[in-house]
């Protein structure tokens, strides 16, 4: 049975190439699009930093929904109104970093520029 499942598979991949009718375009010059807008090394970084910001923004929400259901499935038990007032303080932490860094990179930009 196994010889006869091997056979098979090597069968199948040597014939496969055979069967797929790839589509290959004529050589020639090609032209390649530019996927990020940014034509400087500052569009790109700011680019970057304002995607990654998003992400954690989105996150972070999420994070402080997760603590507010702790908050209300703690029961009065206090290891876990602990744990979510941990969670929350953490969670609105790393937002007022994500808030104070692209700030903090507007504050940077305004001072060296001319």
């Amino acid at each position: 049975m196994f010889k006869i499942f091997s056979l098979l598979l090597i069968l199948f991949i040597l014939i496969l190439p055979m069967v797929v009718d790839a589509n290959i375009p004529p050589p020639g010059p090609t032209s390649i699009q530019n996927p990020i807008s940014a034509t400087s090394f500052d569009q790109l970084a700011e680019a970057i930093i304002d995607w990654v910001a998003a992400i954690g923004i989105s996150i972070s929400v999420v994070v402080i929904i997760y603590a507010g259901f702790l908050f209300m499935t703690a029961g009065g038990v206090e290891d876990k109104i602990t744990r979510a007032r941990k969670t929350l303080i953490w969670a609105l932490v790393g937002l007022a970093i994500l808030i104070m860094g692209r700030n903090f990179i507007a504050l940077v930009r305004s001072i060296l520029s001319p």
